[in-house]
């Protein structure tokens, strides 16, 4: 009985921090990055403070440095008739820290205004590498300066830093992506672009108001370092999503031939322009496998498209070559994507008749390390495997098992209760696509806002506590919201991906059925599978299956079946 592949064409690729094609939304298809989250961008920096007009100055500008070092001393240089102005009158704390009952007005923090002295200590520290000491005295300094100094943007960059380097990633970006967006001074981009491609490469973070709200449409001039080639990719792959295939090309031309971002660029537009209708499945092909044998191209990259070549040659009837480029993905042992893998790479090893191997990778399916995948096809294609080598009640136990497993989750489809609240569905729903990005950032989000607890009492005096606690609370909440939307749309899939399983599990029930009551004397009769001989070869070396599951030999287990067609009898 031939059936239905169990995966998507265009993948939901299986590594974190890789590419994907799959839907979040119905009116976008999601391209790009495989984190989707938000950033509280609108709580990076406290809004400027209501001033009187400063005494006239007669002292000159300085003129604008040309770097984030430069932009510093010339910062320092000027602060002090920042501080000389606000004297006349206090700067307003940021909405964090200002926020007070009507009726304790009386009791307001008065913030003291800025001076040269807490911006020399702050630079002080900073240069010092005392992050902790640093990040207070900066904020303390951002408290009382108004936004149009000329140190401002300079101290968010460094805040920002420091930040990070005290692990606070989401903070960090809060403050840098401000400096990104106001483009005070100019000469700060670049570096400011640059820490924020180093830290969102591998943290999960909000990657979609990071490209709609900072990168998309902006204009940043000539760029160095890696942040040129992030920015046009992010940019094109907005664009893309978007449907301006025009404007995605030209950003994705941006790229240089060897980079990095160009390999993941090409895997993107090949597994969009797979989507469309007339999609020309050979050239996605040959794009896919010129990036998978590129050695210059980053692993994620490499993985996706030998993922989605595999996918395409499976399709064609090209059983090897799929079964070729499933083995070449370089993935960790137990990393949670090598389980879909193992399915897919059992379905190609019963097309070419190898029931043996087959059965040893659903076999792997059951170590503790991904037995909790929501991986219902797997009890499919053991019974149909035993089903094939006339191994009748074991195929029709293999089926049943499908149904215990997940007898309370269908039990609560029919009851119609809500599917979020079953523990396997919802648990489904957050491991992979967008479900499982939300599930991540929020998770990064908690771990942060629990690391903050050990500063409190060094940061308090400074402000800055109560603004990363706000900070926090507003980007966990959004990201609580965000879950809570991806976990609603990714259980309906779950229970359509599990009930699709139980309609083929009950047809094999039937088949199994029918074929225990028919009458025996079928000699003759062939399967279509082969399996190993129970003994080792004279070059191999044999271990009986005790239970124990070895990491490395996953890959590797055999499963020893009698095949019972051509005994004709039956079980």
């Amino acid at each position: 009985m031939d059936r239905a592949r169990p995966w998507s064409l265009v993948a939901t690729l299986l590594c974190a921090g890789a590419l994907s094609a799959a839907t979040e939304t119905p009116d976008a298809p999601e391209v790009g990055l495989a984190a989707r989250g938000r950033l509280t961008l609108a709580q990076a920096a406290p809004p400027a403070p209501t001033k009187a007009a400063p005494p006239a100055s007669t002292k000159a500008a300085p003129p604008a440095p040309t770097t984030a070092a430069a932009a510093a001393t010339s910062a320092a240089a000027t602060s002090t008739s920042a501080a000389s102005s606000a004297a006349s009158a206090p700067a307003a704390a940021p909405a964090g820290d200002a926020a007070k009952p009507a009726d304790a007005k009386d009791k307001a923090e008065v913030i003291p205004p800025s001076t040269q002295e807490m911006y020399d200590s702050a630079l002080e520290a900073h240069a010092a590498g005392d992050a902790r000491k640093a990040a207070a005295r900066l904020y303390a300094w951002l408290r009382g300066s108004a936004r149009s100094n000329d140190a401002y943007e300079v101290a968010e960059h460094l805040l920002a830093e420091d930040l990070a380097k005290l692990g606070f990633i989401h903070g960090a970006l809060s403050f840098e992506t401000e400096v990104v967006r106001t483009r005070g001074r100019p000469e700060l981009v670049s570096p400011a672009l640059n820490n924020l491609e180093q830290w969102t490469r591998s943290v999960p973070h909000d990657e979609r108001r990071l490209e709609e709200e900072v990168l998309h449409g902006a204009d940043f001039g000539t760029l160095e370092g890696p942040a040129r080639e992030w920015v046009a990719y992010h940019q094109g792959a907005l664009d893309l999503r978007l449907g301006n295939d025009r404007w995605a090309t030209l950003r994705f031309n941006e790229l240089s031939e060897g980079s990095p971002w160009r390999a993941r660029a090409r895997v993107l537009e090949a597994a969009t322009k797979l989507q469309a209708r007339d999609a020309n499945v050979g050239d996605a092909l040959a794009e896919f496998e010129e990036v998978a044998a590129d050695p210059k191209a980053p692993r994620e990259a490499r993985n996706d498209a030998h993922v989605e070549a595999a996918r395409l040659r499976f399709e064609a009837g090209d059983y090897k070559e799929a079964l070729a480029h499933y083995q070449a993905v370089d993935l960790a042992e137990l990393d949670p994507g090598r389980g879909q893998l193992y399915l897919e790479e059992a379905y190609a090893r019963v097309r070419l008749g190898d029931g043996s191997r087959a059965m040893g990778l659903l076999a792997a399916l059951d170590a503790p390390s991904f037995k909790g995948l929501y991986l219902p096809e797997k009890y499919l294609l053991r019974a149909s495997i035993f089903k094939d080598a006339c191994q009748y009640l074991p195929a029709k136990r293999a089926a049943r098992g499908l149904l215990r497993r997940y007898s309370k989750s269908l039990t609560a489809i029919r009851d119609r209760t809500p599917l979020q609240d079953d523990p396997l569905l919802a648990d489904a729903a957050l491991q992979k696509g967008a479900g499982e990005r939300a599930a991540k950032w929020l998770r990064q989000l908690q771990k942060e806002r629990e690391q903050l607890d050990r500063f409190l009492s060094a940061w308090n005096g400074s402000g800055l506590s109560a603004r990363l606690t706000e900070v926090y609370g507003l980007a966990i909440d959004e990201a609580t919201r965000r879950r809570r939307l991806e976990l609603e749309k990714g259980v309906i899939h779950a229970a359509d991906e599990l009930l699709s399983a139980v309609e083929q599990v009950n047809l094999v029930d039937y088949e199994v059925g029918l074929a225990l009551y028919r009458r025996a004397g079928r000699q003759g009769t062939v399967s279509p599978l082969t399996f190993a001989n129970p003994l080792p070869e004279p070059d191999e070396v044999g271990f009986e299956f005790d239970g124990e599951y070895w990491n490395d030999e996953l890959p590797y287990l055999r499963f020893a079946l009698t095949d019972r067609c051509a005994e004709g009898v039956a079980p």
